[in-house]
This record gives C-alpha cells, sequence and structure tokens, in this order.
C-alpha cells in the first residue's frame, strides 16, 4: 500500500514509517523537514494533493504552534475533514488518526493538545458513522517523545504505537478496528503479565 504519514521524521511518526516501510509499504512522507509545513495553508494544500495519491493517510502530525489563538491546534482535524471529503465513499481508502488517551481523560486547566486530541477523536467517531473510507483513532497513553520527554511518568516506546497502527492494517480485512487505546504493558512496571 502506499502510506501517506504527517510528522513522520520524528517520534511516532517515525516510528509508523519504519514499521510499515518493513513491511514493504510505500511511505510518502509529510513532515516540515521536507517541505510539508502543515501550519502554511499552501503546504496544507500540498499535503493533500501527495494524500490523494495513497491508499492510507497517516493523521499523525501535530502544529508545532498550538496556541489557541493562532488557530493550528486544529490542523489535524481539518485535514481528516478534508481527506475524508476527497475519499467519500472509497471502500478502499483508509484513514488512521493519531490522538490520545487524554481524550478520555478530564479536562485540566489550558490545556490545547488535550482539546485539540477530544476534538480529533469526536471528528473521528462522527465521521466512522457516515462510512467509507474506513477511520481508525489510535489513542496512545503516554509515549516516548520529545515533547513529553520531560514528564515524569512511564512512557512506552513510539514503536508499540507503530505496532498497532500495523495491526490495525493487517487486520482490516478479518475485522474493522474503529478505535484503539494503546498504554504501557508490564515490562514498563517491571512486573510479568497476568493472563485474566
Amino acid at each position: 500500500m502506499k502510506i501517506a504519514i504527517t510528522g513522520h521524521t520524528r517520534g511516532i511518526g517515525r516510528a509508523i514509517a519504519d514499521v510499515l516501510a518493513k513491511q514493504g509499504h510505500e511511505i510518502v512522507g509529510l513532515s516540515r523537514s521536507n517541505g510539508y509545513d502543515l501550519t502554511v495553508e499552501a503546504s496544507r494544500h500540498s499535503a493533500l494533493d501527495a494524500i490523494t495519491n495513497c491508499d492510507v493517510f497517516i493523521n499523525n502530525a501535530l502544529p508545532s504552534d498550538t496556541e489557541p489563538h493562532k488557530h493550528t491546534a486544529y490542523i489535524p482535524v481539518e485535514l481528516l475533514y478534508q481527506v475524508h471529503r476527497g475519499w467519500r465513499g472509497n471502500a478502499n481508502k483508509i484513514i488512521i488518526a493519531i490522538g490520545s488517551n487524554a481524550s478520555d481523560t478530564p479536562l485540566q486547566g489550558d490545556r490545547p493538545y488535550q482539546v485539540e486530541k477530544i476534538a480529533l477523536a469526536s471528528a473521528c467517531k462522527q465521521l466512522a458513522t457516515a462510512g467509507r473510507p474506513r477511520i481508525i483513532i489510535v489513542k496512545p497513553g503516554c509515549t516516548d517523545t520529545d515533547s513529553v520527554r520531560h514528564f515524569n511518568e512511564i512512557k512506552m516506546d513510539p514503536v508499540e504505537v507503530a505496532n498497532a497502527v500495523s495491526f490495525c492494517l493487517n487486520a482490516i480485512n478479518d475485522m474493522y478496528i474503529q478505535e484503539i487505546t494503546v498504554l504501557p504493558g508490564a515490562k514498563y512496571y517491571n512486573r510479568p503479565a497476568t493472563n485474566s
């Protein structure tokens, strides 16, 4: 498959690109480093053109400037709607949004990141009921990326999130997973897993 990934050069996006490339998929990376700055309207139009020619769109990138008054925090939601509109009715297209389990927790203060992820999760649920293309939201817990490295909590490896994305793609003909939450497993807590 030909897979477009926003934010493919670091963190979760890079892990997804690496895992899927090893499986033989063609990766179309869309990041600031190769001219796709999603905070710039012309770059978003170019990104949409690139995504249109792919089979899968992985909506991963969060613009670096997410201050609410600058109106960039909701760019991933806007991209989701635009890609869905362009692919409407196409059963062969798949959109995977990288959300966060923060969208399932109570809002705490002024949290543009959390509010954007709540909006993304809500948009995914809304559009999934509209039919094709198929939409999946993967909601990782705290993941070891540059933006949260300073947090004092257990963080899982981005490859774990990439493996969840891969699982959803590989299973889609047998089962359509619309939402999956990925949290650190027993290995991160230095305790054995239990079979219950």
